[in-house]
């Protein structure tokens, strides 16, 4: 069985994805020379450790009071298709936490 608390404390890094530490975790067992799960089962028991370890926390929100935000991660690569120069962004995401509605916008990063 995966080390789940391991698991969780990785997921709160920057940039790090559950599909990321299935990879490693699958490292891992080849190297030990074990069969390692399936990245559906790998999740679904992350799913079932996070539920009993009470990870997540509810808050209620009333409708329309109040908008997450966050620039996500690290900076994306896009490329201008006219050009072809490469242009670094900075992802802006907000939630409406009551609904649950997100937008995300790419911002361009300018150089002075």
């Amino acid at each position: 069985m995966p080390d789940y608390e391991w698991v969780h404390r990785e997921m709160q890094r920057s940039g790090v994805t559950l599909s990321l530490l299935w990879v490693e975790y699958c490292e891992q067992c080849r190297q030990r020379g074990k069969m390692p799960y399936k990245s559906t089962q790998f999740n679904k028991y992350y799913a079932d450790y996070v539920h009993k370890a009470k990870a997540t926390m509810h808050l209620e929100h009333k409708p329309g009071e109040t908008m997450q935000v966050d620039w996500a991660g690290q900076t994306a690569a896009l490329v201008d298709r006219d050009t072809g120069e490469r242009l670094d962004a900075y992802l802006f995401v907000a939630v409406l936490p009551y609904s649950g509605y997100a937008y995300a916008d790419a911002q361009r990063k300018y150089r002075h």
